[in-house]
């Protein structure tokens, strides 16, 4: 039965925890992005609203966006189709992590449509271009929040899960266990680059890669309402 979460509590939190796990380990890709993990765990249900399906499911709306998950032995039963008849009400949007070919079938019956792709793009940090000699990099420096803000809202003004990182969003993910200020790179403004700095941070899993090439795996896809 779908109920409609009002308090955030640790045992609302140990659900959400075990049907991330259970769906995660079934289907190769969390269901939950980093963006939206961090916000329940710093922020509970802040500006959210979150249903669920006893333990089998859960339904996550944060503005007019949707995050959806069914346990995978509970699939097939018609409990993401009441989850997302709950959650639907305003939602613009609804991510599918993985691209799962049953968020495909649930988004088409509810008259959404593709909106866009995301992908990560991964290659191994050996065999490097030579840098150019006209732009100079570094690392970051507490000095620099401001401007990388700035050109990280410019840089993904299209992109709304990026473009709108705030000072806090961005301390939170510096918070972060994987964050080492040695790999956000900075190219100062004078070194004449389109940018004047370079807002990106590279992560352990990236070194981890074996290929030789830069190799794109697909993360998630974007529907939109009708």
């Amino acid at each position: 039965m779908v109920e409609e979460v009002k308090a955030w509590d640790i045992d609302v939190r140990d659900t959400m925890i075990r049907i991330a796990r259970e769906c995660a380990e079934a289907d190769g890709q969390a269901p939950l992005d980093e963006a939206a993990r961090m916000r329940m765990r710093n922020n509970g249900l802040t500006g959210s609203q979150l249903w669920l399906d006893d333990n089998a499911g859960f339904a996550l709306r944060h503005e007019a966006a949707l995050d959806l998950a069914v346990v995978p032995e509970k699939r097939g039963q018609g409990i993401g189709s009441a989850l997302a008849e709950a959650a639907l009400d305003g939602v613009t949007s609804a991510w599918s992590h993985g691209d799962h070919p049953a968020a495909r079938a649930l988004a088409a019956k509810h008259g959404f449509t593709r909106a866009r792709e995301m992908w990560v793009m991964r290659r191994p940090l050996a065999d490097l271009p030579e840098l150019v000699a006209e732009v100079a990099i570094r690392s970051w420096t507490d000095a620099d929040r401001d401007e990388v803000l700035r050109v990280n809202a410019e840089a993904f003004r299209t992109h709304p899960e990026q473009g709108d990182m705030d000072a806090q969003n961005l301390a939170d993910r510096m918070a972060e266990p994987w964050f080492d200020p040695t790999g956000l790179l900075i190219v100062p403004e004078e070194t004449g680059s389109s940018a004047s700095t370079g807002p990106r941070s590279t992560r352990r899993s990236w070194v981890r890669s074996t290929s030789s090439r830069p190799t794109p795996a697909p993360r998630a896809a974007v529907w939109g309402a009708p």
